[in-house]
């Protein structure tokens, strides 16, 4: 990722998904931080990209699908009501 916005400054990205990934301080996760959620965050601080994802998208009351992106200008992220 760094190569390909070194390359091309207008370059964007967005990651979106499902992720599975439980941090209790960064995402707010009533279960235990786990190796999915250490990842995330490493992943967030090395590219650079922001996670914009602020609420559970769980009735469990975690948050694990997310959204990463560098150009936090563009994109927002919104959570539906749980089924």
């Amino acid at each position: 990722m760094a190569s390909i916005q070194e390359a091309d400054r207008k370059a964007a990205f967005l990651f979106v998904g499902d992720f599975n990934a439980h941090h209790r301080e960064w995402l707010n996760s009533v279960s235990p931080t786990d190796c999915h959620g250490l990842r995330a965050i490493d992943f967030s601080t090395e590219s650079g990209c922001d996670q914009l994802i602020q609420r559970p998208t769980r009735r469990s009351g975690n948050t694990l699908d997310l959204i990463f992106t560098d150009v936090t200008g563009v994109v927002t992220g919104n959570v539906g009501s749980h089924i």
